[in-house]
């Protein structure tokens, strides 16, 4: 599996991706009885946030692959087609 996410944008899906976990967590706690009207943005928080902080911490995202976007050194790139 090669390396499509580096630098900061690792960073701020590590860092986006807490806090959006956290969001969905203050939600539940604050919350529980309406849990069932606000659990969309719960789930979509918490899923979306795992979803970022796991390929930040990874370094891959699947979703870059079928547009070829690639956030790693553009250096390391180059050498490779030489």
């Amino acid at each position: 599996m090669k390396k499509n996410v580096d630098g900061l944008d690792k960073g701020l899906r590590v860092v986006l991706g807490g806090v959006f976990v956290m969001s969905a967590s203050i939600l539940y706690i604050l919350y529980p009885e309406d849990w069932a009207k606000l659990g969309i943005f719960g789930y979509i928080f918490g899923i979306g946030g795992a979803m970022a902080m796991l390929t930040g911490f990874i370094g891959f995202c699947p979703a870059y692959l079928p547009f070829g976007i690639s956030s790693s050194h553009p250096n390391e790139k180059m050498n490779q087609q030489q």
